[in-house]
C-alpha cells in the first residue's frame, strides 16, 4: 500500500471467526478433560482459550488502489491479505443475509475472507459494500458484470 494513497475506509475490531474456531475444539474436549484428567487442567485449557480469544484481532484498510486485511492475534499478525479491489461483500451465515449472520465475507481476488462480528458486520457491510466492485455497479445500475456487457453491444 502506497503510503500517499488517500485512505477511504479503515476499520479495527474484534473477529469472531477465529474465535469459533477456538471456543468450539475446546467446548467439545472440555468434558473429557475434565473426566480423565480432573478440574485443574480444565481450568488451564480454559484460561488458554480464553487468552487466545480474546487477542484476536481484525484491521481493514481500503485505499483508492489497494485493500489490506491483517488478522492478528493481540499485536502478532498472522496473516495479511491484500489485493487490488474488493470484489464482493455479503453477510457469512446460511444464507448470505443479515439474519443468523456472525460475520462479514470479503472476496479479495480467489480469497473469501471473515471480517469483524455480529456487533460490527452490519457497520461493515453497508461502508465496504459501497466500495467493492459489485457495489459501484449496483450504484451505477448494474446488478453483475454481464448486465454492464449487455449494455455495452449496440
Amino acid at each position: 500500500m502506497n503510503l500517499k494513497d488517500p485512505i477511504a475506509f479503515r476499520f479495527s475490531g474484534f473477529d469472531a471467526a477465529p474465535c469459533f474456531m477456538i471456543a468450539f475444539p475446546t467446548a467439545f474436549a472440555l468434558p473429557w478433560v475434565v473426566a480423565f484428567l480432573g478440574l485443574l487442567p480444565s481450568a488451564y485449557m480454559l484460561a488458554v482459550a480464553a487468552i487466545l480469544a480474546a487477542g484476536m484481532r481484525v484491521s481493514v484498510t481500503v485505499s483508492q488502489d489497494s485493500v489490506c486485511i491483517t488478522k492478528k492475534w493481540l499485536l502478532i499478525p498472522y496473516r495479511i491479505y491484500r489485493a487490488r479491489e474488493i470484489r464482493d461483500v455479503w453477510y457469512g451465515g446460511d444464507w448470505g443475509e443479515e439474519e443468523g449472520a456472525d460475520c462479514v465475507v470479503l472476496t479479495l481476488g480467489n480469497a473469501e475472507v471473515n471480517v469483524g462480528s455480529s456487533r460490527s458486520m452490519k457497520y461493515l457491510h453497508d461502508s465496504l459494500r459501497s466500495l467493492s466492485a459489485v457495489g459501484r455497479n449496483v450504484a451505477r445500475g448494474f446488478e453483475r458484470d454481464s448486465d454492464r456487457a449487455d449494455a455495452s453491444r449496440p
